[in-house]
């Protein structure tokens, strides 16, 4: 159970820093 805990919230981590990035090349793009 532990590292599947631990599993998921590297790829909520890895997901947020997509998210981030795509987010920040919008800004920078405008």
């Amino acid at each position: 159970m532990k590292w599947t805990s631990i599993f998921l919230l590297h790829q909520l981590i890895a997901l947020v820093f997509k998210v981030e990035r795509v987010e920040t090349h919008h800004v920078l793009k405008e």
